[in-house]
């Protein structure tokens, strides 16, 4: 997708949807409030990344990233240079395993 502009509230009404990777530069309050993370749990914030695009465990929020200009970034990767100028992804968070005993 290469969708632009603001997320609307009008949408909200659809959940959250996979929105990540494109060119949003602001989301509405009520989709904030969608998720327990907040905006993060919707999509990262400009500047930063997760390789889901949002927020989705406690243990995998929403890193720093300067190359990230728009809202739900997957990588950490300069627009003008993928293969010199990337910095390293998120990792997927370790899940709590269950062992049987």
């Amino acid at each position: 997708n290469d969708l632009t502009g603001h997320v609307p509230d009008e949408i909200a009404h659809l959940g959250i949807i996979d929105m990540i990777d494109n060119k949003f530069e602001s989301i509405g309050p009520a989709m904030c409030q969608l998720s327990e993370f907040g905006c993060d749990g919707v999509l990262c914030a400009n500047r930063t990344c997760n390789c889901w695009g949002r927020q989705n465990f406690d243990t995998a929020g929403c890193e720093p990233c300067l190359f990230a200009e728009f809202l739900g970034s997957s990588q950490c990767v300069a627009a003008t240079d993928n293969q010199d100028s990337s910095t390293s992804s998120p990792s997927l968070p370790s899940l709590p395993s269950s062992s049987s005993s």
